[in-house]
């Protein structure tokens, strides 16, 4: 606090500002007082006060709804905007499997402040078409004495440079097991099959349901995505194929 002999306040410096104060919030300067102007020696008196004015510079969204039909989505903001600095929300979207060109997108905002309908810049929306269905099958059987086996394949003559390319792996429910999936030597999350996928050779237990795998794909430049499985627990083969081990892999770009 910068204050006149008398403690009045001239001005207020603000060198570290913290977090947290409403608007309104009282700041106390201590006197200025000495044995002239006040008689006393102290100077730690309770001196002026000041009244801060607090700018909010961030607001959260508390709550937001979609709405299907007419494509919009409603965000509620507690808190102010400040209308003079750029205003940042961010949020995730799922796109289908159906192709579709870029769409228009347009902002607005109510309150005290209101914007008008304003078209965003750039492109939003647009989903690459997805038009070639390549399969991969993933099969082995334990040795004797064994219940663990690893299978592999390779998805070949892939063409790179694409943004989009999905991967499913579905498991045939033979004898059960505990899998661990390698996508280009990358664990992926799986779910594993449950106690009941057993002995139903016409049943496929999806593992993992189009995960993006383009960034594995244009990593190896190769135009090929090694695949592996390593299986624990494996029991009898049901299906009387000769593999304990069945997975069916599915990439679309």
């Amino acid at each position: 606090c910068t204050v006149d002999e008398m403690g009045r306040i001239e001005s207020v410096v603000l060198f570290n500002g913290g977090s947290g104060y409403a608007n309104g919030t009282e700041i106390f300067c201590p006197s200025a007082c000495d044995s002239t102007t006040c008689g006393v020696q102290s100077k730690s008196g309770g001196g002026g006060m000041a009244i801060a004015t607090v700018s909010q510079d961030l607001a959260a969204a508390a709550s937001a709804s979609w709405d299907q039909l007419t494509g919009k989505l409603e965000m509620r903001v507690r808190g102010e905007l400040k209308t003079t600095d750029p205003i940042v929300m961010s949020f995730k979207v799922q796109n289908g499997m159906t192709p579709q060109s870029s769409r228009d997108v347009y902002v607005m905002a109510g309150g005290g402040s209101p914007v008008g309908s304003t078209k965003l810049n750039g492109t939003a929306m647009a989903i690459s078409g997805l038009d070639t269905t390549v399969t991969g099958l993933c099969t082995c059987a334990p040795s004797a004495g064994s219940s663990s086996c690893t299978c592999s394949t390779i998805m070949t003559d892939i063409p790179t440079g694409r943004d989009v390319y999905v991967l499913k792996a579905e498991y045939q429910c033979n004898g059960g097991a505990t899998l661990v999936v390698k996508v280009a030597t990358n664990q992926t999350a799986v779910t594993q099959p449950p106690s009941t996928c057993k002995d139903s050779c016409q049943t496929y237990h999806e593992l993992f349901s189009w995960n993006n795998v383009a960034q594995q794909v244009n990593a190896l430049g190769t135009g090929s995505l090694p695949l592996e499985v390593e299986a624990s627990g494996v029991a009898a083969d049901y299906c009387g194929a000769g593999h304990n081990l069945k997975v069916v892999f599915t990439l679309i770009y």
